[in-house]
């Protein structure tokens, strides 16, 4: 029985020799189609059941072949260096194979995964299920490649060449295209806003003609706007602290977890995604990417020492993973390869060090009670009613981007790829966007009480005595400009541009103003009327990895076309734009801004 069986396995052997035609790379391939078959197959370990791939070659694959059946089949892969797949070539009989990959651009690697001394230029079969089936791991590049032009710029093709050779006949061959795709961006807005507001608006026409969401899907991005504007700082929203959106990142419509969803379910191999973050939505992604809970405002423990909502892979894996020194981390887990989700930060206006505005705002109880003649007056309460009018002066998202807070300096270090774009603006560009920064800047100085601004700019942690004598001596000298502030500032806020001051002298005076407020809030540094440019830059170390672009209003930095511009470059450009090392501790320059 046995030698009958052997010989009927000869015979089948033979006639599958007889059968197979030498094919040229160039030709036909019919046949070879369906003598060799390739699959790529998602080696996430969280279609794994939680085994992990090395990024390079493994010395055994074949345990793992049983589980091959669980892992989706992938027909394309992103661009982050990250998202192996085990490529199966399944053939006719036993044999070697060979694999080469055929590209111009940036084609990622192929590396043996079966058998320690296994090459992918000579890979040995192996029976499975009486199939015979050579493997071998494919991990895409970490760049795109140059820039392409054309509509279909979001993704390109690299062919994998198939070379079966049997143990006795012609060797075939086959071509198996995979597509390679540009990392998907998440948009993260910032501070009052939410996704239509920050990402999706134009600019006026004199400014510009296209919203970011235009600009970056017109180059073949797929753009996802993680929204939390049910907690953005604004009175009428939710908790806002930065620990009530550690989470917004990932877990928010259109946040990370979306993205990647979205991309698998379109069969493609994906692990980590590019952020590009505005203002707060900067600091959210850097707050995420600690990895644990934030401090409790309030001094409450978190009782599950991780939020409920932490990321865990889909299927099978448990997608939890810790540090290098055991402590448990969400933010590096084994179905990203302990690299974490973010391949590329940019930041756009980010108070990394925090805001002067929500400094000199938060001191102003306090300098209320340094002034005897207002005190708790209902005068100081509506003082401080008219500048919380239009969204928030007390909520947390507010309260922790003023320097130094406990929130700030709590994020630490951030470990990500980063490029920081700050905006400087002067007093002219604040009669953009409906004058909303000139009438609401010139409404909280000018109507608030000499007595105050002293107390205020002469406080130890402002120390700007000189600029706060220019300011009240200002005061004195023209009391009539406070009239009419309120309510242009008021339909600045409603969007309604209000009238042009008709007397050119007053509008001097009223610009003179201005000026002399930035200079005392701002300590002399440049800024975009909320950040300065030291705390948007966040402290990187590269130089090529900070960006300051003349001419920005920090509300609306995403719809100038230069910051677009920048956006652009940053995704379709390479690596060398951003520091490898990302962000130092946040809170806290190295260098304190001058006294004056």
């Amino acid at each position: 029985m046995r030698n009958c069986r052997i010989l009927v396995c000869a015979i089948a052997l033979l006639a599958v020799g007889a059968a197979m035609i030498p094919l040229c790379a160039d030709g036909d391939d019919k046949e070879a189609s369906r003598a060799v078959s390739v699959q790529f197959l998602d080696a996430n370990p969280q279609f794994l059941r939680g085994a992990e791939l090395p990024l390079e070659s493994r010395d055994d694959l074949l345990p793992l072949l049983p589980r091959l059946a669980e892992c989706p089949e992938r027909s394309g892969a992103v661009t982050d260096g990250l998202s192996v797949l085990l490529v199966k070539v399944e053939v006719p009989a036993a044999g070697t194979v060979r694999l080469s990959l055929d590209a111009h651009a940036p084609a990622g690697k192929l590396s043996a995964a079966a058998g320690k001394d296994a090459r992918v230029d000579r890979l040995p079969t192996q029976a499975v299920d009486n199939r015979h089936v050579a493997v071998a791991l494919y991990t895409p590049p970490d760049e795109f490649g140059e820039k392409h032009t054309g509509e279909n710029v979001g993704s390109r093709n690299v062919r994998i060449n198939v070379e079966f050779r049997p143990a006795a006949g012609d060797a075939l061959r086959h071509t198996a295209t995979l597509k390679l795709v540009r990392p998907p961006v998440v948009l993260v807005h910032g501070t009052y806003h939410n996704p239509k507001v920050g990402w999706e608006t134009r600019p006026p026409r004199e400014i510009g003609r296209t919203s970011m969401v235009e600009h970056l899907e017109s180059r073949g991005f797929r753009v996802f706007l993680c929204d939390y504007g049910r907690s953005n700082g604004d009175r009428r929203a939710g908790p806002s602290h930065f620990r009530d959106n550690q989470m917004a990142v990932w877990k928010n419509k259109g946040g990370i977890r979306e993205a990647l969803e979205a991309l698998r379910e379109e069969g493609v191999a994906v692990t980590q995604v590019d952020v590009v973050g505005h203002s707060m939505g900067g600091t959210l992604a850097r707050v995420y990417a600690r990895g644990r809970p934030m401090p409790d405002p309030d001094g409450k423990p978190d009782p599950a020492g991780k939020p409920e909502t932490a990321p865990a892979a889909s299927g099978n894996g448990s997608g939890d993973a810790g540090t290098a020194d055991g402590e448990a981390n969400w933010y590096l887990r084994a179905d990203n390869f302990h690299r974490g989700d973010i391949r590329r930060l940019t930041t756009i206006c980010t108070p990394h060090f925090g805001c002067e505005i929500v400094k000199l705002v938060g001191l102003y109880p306090e300098c209320c009670r340094r002034v005897p003649e207002l005190g708790e007056t209902e005068k100081a309460k509506a003082i401080l009613e008219l500048v919380d009018m239009a969204h928030g002066i007390r909520t947390g998202a507010f309260c922790d981007q003023a320097p130094c807070s406990e929130a700030l300096c709590a994020i630490g270090p951030t470990r990500i790829p980063s490029h920081a774009i700050a905006g400087v603006s002067a007093p002219a560009d604040f009669s953009q966007f409906n004058q909303l920064y000139r009438w609401n800047f010139l409404t909280i100085y000018l109507t608030a009480p000499p007595e105050l601004v002293q107390a205020l700019f002469t406080h130890e942690n402002v120390a700007q005595d000189e600029n706060a004598r220019r300011l009240v001596e200002f005061q004195k000298e023209h009391p009539q400009l406070i009239q009419g502030l309120a309510l242009r500032a008021t339909l600045a806020n409603l969007g309604r541009p209000p009238s042009k001051v008709q007397d050119p002298k007053t509008d001097e005076q009223y610009t003179r103003a201005l000026s002399m407020f930035c200079e005392a809030v701002f300590c002399g540094q440049p800024h975009d009327g909320t950040v300065t440019e030291q705390s948007a830059h966040g402290g990187l170390k590269r130089g090529e990895a900070r960006t300051t672009i003349q001419g920005v209003v920090h509300s609306f930095a995403p719809r100038y076309p230069a910051v677009q511009k920048r956006v652009l470059d940053l995704l379709e450009g390479p690596a060398s734009a951003f520091d490898p090392e990302g962000f130092p501790a946040a809170g806290k320059p190295a260098h304190e801004p001058k006294r004056r």
